[in-house]
């Protein structure tokens, strides 16, 4: 009898899956890499630092600017090819430059910007490696969830089954005058009982696909439905503590916190250290007041129009320019600054010793909550077996009357409570298990 409930039940539940899509753990998992907000925010840092690191790199090339202007003018006007003044009506010139200038030294300071810019960069690729492995684990959590709840709802309606199939037999028994009505009554509370139970598992269900969707940005959670993991997880314990602590991203990304705090510093001292530049340029001029001057044949000086390309070329000029700026007194903000580059090397010590341990002691808790998981299982499993073989008896002794509905209540309740409870112990395992394989494998 209960063989063909659960049979019916479980083709009930295949039927609604073959409506809904149908999604297993790695198709969450990819599908929530390529669609999760906090995913695509952190590809947004990266290529932001992707941006300074190439500022970081052009900032060795030289600066090359070039301008050009044209001025019209009346009244008394100074030339500015011949630096005199003319009065005309009306004076146009023209000027063209282009300059150029570099950094020779500063101390050091665009190297380690550039410098800087790799180790954000990485800080931010690393970021991106935590933040998708941290979502794994939710997503997984949550996959698990929507297993259980699925399989405890399955339960609470063979449970209901059970109770009114049950009661069929004893209103039958009950209007032939063998059994008394409170038998009857007492199953019919046992169903209401039952109905509740199954509308309070059909709400945790639906709650955890919409959890679930939520998490991997899928927003049809009615037609959403998860497959149970097609291969067997991997049971292996054994693994190189150190290597995996050393591979956490958060760990590696320790090392990198403490290049840049020593960077920062260095920075803060190539503030104080002298900075010589060099510049050059080219540049000409043009006056539609200017004439020039020709002597004739005859010895006599005569003055004509000055063509503009003319004067461009006779009025070039190049120059070229170095400075040398020293800091000496900005009010002590140089100095607090190395200061606090060198408090920040301390704190980063100290938080790397922090993040160790706490990185340390989570991958250890994993390994025993995994553990601990497993030996539930296995005390859930035995505890379902023997509640099934002892409903199964009471379930005879009852019907033959020789036990009271209170014993067969009782032993109903306590294989539920078994099943409910094997369901628990056996998601909590495979999340375990889970959670290592993506502390090892990712």
């Amino acid at each position: 009898m209960l063989r063909r409930i659960i049979s019916s039940a479980l083709m009930g539940l295949l039927s609604f899956s073959a409506l809904c899509q149908t999604w297993s753990l790695e198709d969450c998992v990819h599908y929530a890499m390529e669609n999760s907000t906090e995913v695509k925010k952190q590809s947004y840092s990266i290529e932001r630092e992707k941006l300074t690191l190439q500022e970081g790199k052009w900032a060795f090339v030289p600066k090359l600017s070039a301008s050009s202007s044209y001025t019209m003018s009346t009244g008394r006007v100074l030339d500015p090819t011949t630096y005199q003044f003319v009065s005309t009506k009306y004076t146009g010139n023209s000027s063209t430059s282009v300059s150029g200038d570099i950094t020779l030294f500063e101390g050091g300071k665009k190297i380690f910007t550039l410098s800087k810019a790799k180790l954000s960069l990485r800080t931010a690729m690393l970021k991106d490696e935590s933040v998708k492995r941290n979502l794994q684990i939710q997503i997984t959590s949550a996959y698990m969830d929507v297993l259980c709840a699925r399989e405890q709802t399955l339960i609470a309606k063979e449970t209901r089954a059970v109770n009114k199939a049950q009661l069929e037999k004893k209103q039958n028994l009950y209007k032939a005058g063998n059994v008394p009505e409170t038998d009857v009554l007492q199953l019919q509370t046992q169903l209401s009982a039952a109905d509740k139970d199954i509308s309070t598992a059909e709400h945790a269900y639906q709650m955890a696909r919409l959890t679930l969707c939520d998490l991997i940005g899928w927003e049809d959670y009615t037609h959403f439905e998860v497959a149970e993991p097609s291969v067997p997880l991997s049971d292996d314990q054994k693994w190189d503590l150190n290597a995996v602590l050393e591979g956490h991203p958060e760990i590696r990304s320790l090392e990198v916190q403490k290049d840049l705090a020593e960077l920062n510093r260095k920075l803060a001292l190539a503030a104080i250290s002298p900075k010589l530049s060099l510049s050059a340029g080219l540049g000409t001029s043009f006056s539609d007041a200017r004439q020039k001057a020709i002597v004739t044949e005859e010895g006599m000086l005569k003055y004509e129009a000055y063509p503009f390309f003319q004067q461009y070329a006779d009025n070039s000029r190049a120059f070229v320019s170095f400075s040398l700026s020293i800091p000496i007194l900005n009010g002590l903000t140089t100095r607090n600054g190395i200061k606090r580059a060198k408090i920040a090397i301390k704190e980063t010590e100290l938080n790397s010793i922090e993040t160790r341990r706490k990185i340390r002691k989570q991958l250890i808790q994993a390994q025993l909550d995994c553990l601990s998981a497993k030996e539930q299982y296995t005390h859930s499993v035995n505890e379902a077996k023997y509640a099934e073989e002892a409903f199964k008896q009471i379930e005879r002794k009852y019907e033959l009357g020789a036990v009271d509905f209170l014993a067969w209540n009782t032993s109903a309740i306590e294989l539920a409570k078994a099943r409910y409870s094997l369901v628990e112990a056996k998601y909590t395992y495979y999340l375990k298990l889970e959670i290592l394989n993506i502390y090892r494998y990712f």
